[in-house]
């Protein structure tokens, strides 16, 4: 698994600089950034500490993060600057960090959040003095993966779903090809619509049998299975994004800004992620479409000692908060498993 890590990195970087005419030696800086298993298995490192929940509350040093051979093995120049960007601790990569410095979270008035959506979504809240973050298990289901008309952010999946006053579907795929699946955006569209439509209830049960949805021609079954995976999925960004905001003693009405991070959040509709829950119900315009944060974070301190003196200063001032030792998070995913807006507070 660690050669195949170090293989995929080698063939990116082969395959940037052929497209740019340069060869390997040009290359004078590299940083890595990662989730936190795949830094350690890129580099090596012993995971069984990583798995120990008494360590999720505690930042990770950079030692366990260094790649000695990184330059001989990507055949760069003898003198190129490369460096590993440490994960932060848990389930919290170095990913999320550099997410916090693109955006620049830390200079912006607070309380502002980035949520970084993925199979391991990952969450921070600045409320001007601490940065707190945790990572919430979303599970596959923003990826389309586990869903039966879902697939990945590539061509032919529909990442944005519409529909007319009589009912008729209408979708806009990615690259312009026909219609494959359905990706994360999409999915989210398709069960704010459903909602609209009463063809579910907001626990997610289907009123009609069987649930088909006709895009382009082509009829896709939705079934209870897959409404439920989505449903956990958007429960745990909700709770714990309220989790976090009980901890810094704040009210998510209060959040001033919101950055939607990772491929998922690039093709959101914000009016239907609030309609369903995933995202708390304050204005449209406090939010954010970041993209991939996590890439321009390390663009930026590759280029920029700035950014780099800003990673310090936000590694600095965060507090790790571990969910399943949170003893209200059990409640408030519960409640955030209706298909239903919400503004913190539990509801009946």
């Amino acid at each position: 698994m660690q050669s195949l890590a170090e293989q995929g990195i080698r063939d990116a970087l082969l395959d940037l600089l052929c497209g740019e005419g340069l060869p390997s030696h040009s290359v004078a800086r590299l940083r890595v950034v990662g989730n936190t298993a795949m830094l350690a298995l890129l580099c090596g490192a012993d995971p069984q500490p990583l798995l120990e929940p008494k360590r999720w509350r505690h930042l990770l040093d950079g030692d366990g993060f260094l790649h000695p051979g990184l330059v001989r093995l990507l055949d760069l120049n003898p003198g190129t600057d490369v460096a590993l960007v440490p994960a932060l601790g848990g389930f919290i990569g170095s990913d999320l960090i550099l997410g916090v410095v693109h955006t620049r979270m830390l200079e912006q008035a607070p309380p502002t959040a980035l949520i970084d959506f993925g199979t391991n979504s990952e969450i921070g809240l600045w409320d001007g003095q601490r940065l707190w973050v945790t990572a919430a298990a979303g599970g596959p289901a923003f990826e389309g993966a586990g869903i039966g008309c879902g697939m990945a952010t590539e061509t032919g999946a529909v990442h944005h779903l519409f529909r007319s006053h009589d009912g008729v579907w209408q979708a806009e795929c990615l690259a312009d090809g026909p219609v494959a699946g359905i990706c994360g955006s999409g999915l989210i569209d398709l069960l704010a619509h459903l909602i609209k439509g009463n063809e579910i209830d907001e626990r997610g049960c289907p009123r009609i049998h069987p649930l088909e949805v006709d895009l382009a021609g082509r009829r896709f079954s939705v079934a209870k299975a897959d409404i439920d995976m989505l449903q956990r999925a958007k429960a745990a960004i909700a709770a714990g994004l309220e989790t976090l905001t009980r901890r810094a003693g704040i009210s998510l009405r209060d959040i001033r800004d919101v950055h939607v991070a990772g491929a998922f959040g690039l093709h959101l509709n914000l009016v239907n992620a609030i309609g369903i829950g995933l995202l708390p119900e304050i204005p449209v315009e406090r939010f954010h479409l970041a993209g991939n944060t996590a890439l321009s974070g390390a663009i930026d301190i590759m280029l920029s000692p700035a950014a780099e003196a800003a990673l310090r200063m936000v590694r600095d001032k965060t507090r790790l908060i571990n969910l399943s030792m949170e003893p209200e998070f059990d409640d408030l995913f519960v409640d955030r498993l209706f298909l239903r807006p919400f503004t913190g507070g539990h509801k009946g």
